[in-house]
């Protein structure tokens, strides 16, 4: 490993090391471990003369000339969404790439040009402490960056689309513009949903290599299969968010202001288009690392979404269900396993449609989130769906099905209306 360049506002928690295929991220504390003992004398000198720094950048020897700034800018958009992409997912921190884009080059001969940057003004409000716990997709992502610059001739085009679409993506989280007159907060995010769909949309055609003709088209074909949608209603409701989301777009291209951002056909929600398209992104980039055999799921059942470690399908997939419609596809295959009590396909049905429920349940009726309105469903029309369900359950062939919090939450339910 050669060093290549450092990333002054950026520490790595913990002064972990953070490895990316042929590239090496390393607190500047550690030099001594990183560098030949014959550079440590011209190091400690560039340190005490030069901007201060706290993460270096090494790169693989191999690495030709003219490919090296390239892996560097590959890495650092890797590096970010590695450290940032839960966040994203469950709406829990609203992350910036921003602190990411200052990086100074080094050279091995540190000694004869200490690097002084007047223009880059240090406090503590401008670092940032990456945290990378993923070590699952950070090893995924390596192999991809390593393959993306890999000069053999199975090398096939996925590792470069998969690194331009994250690249693309992180352009969705650079700082918005301050507004000094609600005490310096930031405007309401749905401002900037239009040039988010811009970026979501250019991470799409990436990822998936979307026809240039009609894009939308192509993505509801490709995305499907990887949801696994078999049912009308939450097929449908997916089919019309990427309708709404590519209408956006094109009205956003041509200049025009789109009446509302919400996607509000789901009765139980009101989210914007791109928190959904930012979660699509996000479980698609997890399942295109594991159909190319970058990273292995948590669970693998045949004819669902693969679960994985950090993102659970079923986080995405309540966006495309309703309370309701969930518990009566419930029922409907409740009544199919009675009858047929050697159905595996309607019992793992129903053991996913479950987890969609409780998902519902566990992140927006019981924990409401500022990103996202949930509206509840009135309790007497669930009632009608709950008794059935809680009928059969009498039946201990039902009841071994129904996972305790499922089975838990319904009563609690019906003691409520």
């Amino acid at each position: 490993m050669r060093l290549y360049a450092a990333l002054p506002f950026v520490e790595l928690a913990n002064e972990k090391t953070i490895s990316l295929g042929p590239v090496l991220f390393w607190p500047v504390s550690r030099f001594p471990t990183f560098l030949p003992l014959d550079q440590h004398d011209a190091f400690r000198t560039y340190l005490s003369k030069s901007t201060p720094i706290n993460t270096c950048i090494s790169i693989d020897e191999s690495i030709p000339l003219e490919q090296q700034e390239s892996l560097v800018l590959d890495a650092i958009n890797l590096l970010y969404f590695t450290c940032s992409f839960r966040d994203i997912y469950y709406f829990t921190n609203n992350p910036s790439f921003e602190l990411l884009r200052v990086v100074i080059p080094l050279n091995s001969d540190l000694s004869q040009h200490p690097l002084k940057i007047k223009a880059l003004v240090f406090s503590e409000q401008d670092l940032i402490c990456l945290s990378c716990l993923e070590t699952e997709v950070l090893e995924g992502l390596g192999k991809a960056l390593a393959s993306a610059y890999s000069n053999t001739t199975e090398n096939s085009s996925f590792p470069r689309r998969l690194i331009n679409s994250i690249r693309c993506f992180n352009n969705c989280f650079f700082p918005r513009i301050l507004n000094y007159h609600t005490k310096q907060e930031l405007f309401p995010k749905l401002l900037f949903e239009p040039e988010d769909s811009i970026m979501l949309a250019a991470s799409f055609k990436a990822l998936f290599d979307l026809s240039e003709n009609n894009a939308k088209a192509d993505l509801k074909h490709k995305m499907r299969p990887l949801l696994h949608l078999k049912y009308a209603n939450s097929l449908e409701l997916f089919w019309k968010w990427t309708d709404h989301f590519y209408s956006i777009l094109e009205e956003t291209t041509r200049g025009e202001t789109h009446q509302t951002s919400f996607f509000t056909l789901n009765s139980n929600f009101s989210v914007s288009h791109g928190i959904i398209g930012f979660q699509l992104l996000i479980y698609s980039i997890y399942y295109h690392l594991f159909i190319h055999d970058f990273i292995k799921a948590e669970e693998e059942i045949k004819d669902f979404p693969p679960d994985f470690k950090w993102i659970h399908p079923e986080n995405l997939l309540i966006f495309f269900w309703t309370e309701i419609e969930l518990l009566q596809k419930i029922n409907i295959l409740i009544n199919q396993v009675e009858t047929q009590p050697e159905d595996e396909d309607s019992k793992n049905e129903i053991h996913f449609l479950v987890k969609l429920f409780m998902a519902l349940q566990n992140h927006y009726e019981r924990h409401p989130n500022e990103e996202v309105v949930f509206y509840k469903t009135p309790l007497t029309e669930i009632l009608k769906q709950i008794e059935p369900i809680l009928n059969s359950a009498k039946n201990p062939l039902i009841r071994d099905l129904l996972p305790n919090n499922f089975y838990h939450s319904l009563l609690q339910k019906k003691s409520d209306c």
